[in-house]
């Protein structure tokens, strides 16, 4: 989910999310690191709210790139972040002309572009697979067309669960169905989201992949006012794990994993009723905690052998200055105060002092199931 994404919470809970463009730099041969580890760190820049990514004050956070889930010709980029461009998807129909989307790519040489937004989810871009092969297939072609140096990912699913995996599989075979062409040769990276919801037909949470015909998915126990899971970074630890292992199975593991998409979506006082401070708690071990994670998470096997073994390469937190619930498409973790771009918040005081603390980059991750 994200912005503008719409995740039933409790009653209703609707927000839409649209993606925006990153400009990855070319990525280097070698032993080394792929990034550096200020490059890692992305976020989620709110629509729904009258400011830019130049109002706020970052000198403190060593954010590298950020999302707005838009594609545009001249993003904005202070002190050089870098920015993703996203081409929305909706049943099947691309979120900008093919005119749009060719001059864009032809200003932005090298960028990245992430097509779609959670397009296998009903809240968001309610594509069946055979719907996302056929956009997928006409954003690639154009943008490639327009600026061969462009890399192209598909759009992040809200969750790797086994039934977004299926879904996953099902866009692979349509596309070679429809074009003759193994959809894994025009994908340059793969991102996900971890909106760790529950898969229930008809109710709140991420429902069920467009085009499946289970009822019930992964819940991860999440019932009507047990939402704690939503906050486990085990449980986003376990969904990274579950998607390197569904990469090397498809031939995909030296590809770039992104996660461009994840946080806590439910408020504290629901996190917690008894004492919403805790649940403000709960926000920040669950963002520190997957920093960690990320940033040391290295395997022989599962990891992205040119970054060091790598399991994930970038990240984005959402958001950076997202309204909260119960405003709609208002979700919690934001950075900032949504009307203050002057006022961090208490997730942005805690992710500014994590930033400065040493790295903890290549230590062994004690986490692994």
């Amino acid at each position: 989910m994200s912005e503008g994404s719409t995740i039933h919470v409790l009653f209703v809970l609707t927000v839409v999310v649209v993606l925006g463009s990153l400009v990855l730099v070319p990525i280097a041969q070698g032993d080394g690191p792929l990034y550096t580890m200020t490059e890692r760190f992305g976020v989620g820049l709110s629509g729904n709210v009258p400011y830019s990514i130049s109002d706020y004050d970052l000198s403190g956070f060593r954010i590298g790139w950020y999302s707005d889930w838009r594609f545009t010709a001249y993003p904005d980029r202070p002190d050089g972040i870098e920015y993703v461009q996203l081409v929305g998807v909706r049943e099947g129909n691309l979120g900008g002309s093919p005119a749009a989307i060719a001059a864009v790519a032809s200003a932005n040489p090298g960028a990245l572009w992430i097509i779609g937004n959670e397009p296998e989810n009903i809240w968001q871009g309610h594509c069946t697979p055979a719907q996302y092969a056929t956009a997928y297939n006409q954003a690639y072609t154009m943008i490639k067309g327009a600026d061969p140096t462009a890399r192209v990912a598909v759009g992040g699913v809200t969750e790797p669960t086994p039934l977004r995996l299926e879904w996953l599989e099902q866009v692979l075979a349509s596309y070679n169905t429809q074009f003759g062409v193994d959809m894994r040769s025009h994908i340059d990276v793969w991102t996900i989201h971890i909106q760790i919801t529950p898969e229930r037909r008809g109710s709140w949470g991420a429902e069920i992949p467009v085009g499946l015909p289970d009822n019930v998915g992964e819940t991860f126990g999440m019932t009507i006012g047990h939402y704690t899971a939503n906050a486990d970074v085990n449980i986003l630890k376990q969904l990274v794990y579950d998607f390197c292992e569904w990469m090397v199975d498809q031939g995909e593991r030296d590809k770039e994993l992104i996660i461009s998409e994840y946080g806590v979506l439910f408020p504290s006082d629901m996190l917690d009723a008894q004492n919403p401070a805790n649940g403000d708690q709960m926000v920040i071990d669950f963002m520190l905690g997957s920093f960690d994670f990320f940033l040391s998470a290295k395997d022989d096997v599962l990891g992205m052998a040119s970054d060091e073994g790598r399991l994930v390469q970038r990240w984005l937190w959402y958001s950076l200055n997202g309204q909260p619930f119960p405003a709609p498409g208002g979700f919690n973790g934001s950075l900032f105060e949504w009307d203050d771009p002057t006022q961090p918040t208490i997730f942005g005081e805690a992710y500014r002092d994590y930033i400065f603390r040493p790295f903890k980059a290549f230590l062994p991750v004690t986490y692994k199931p």
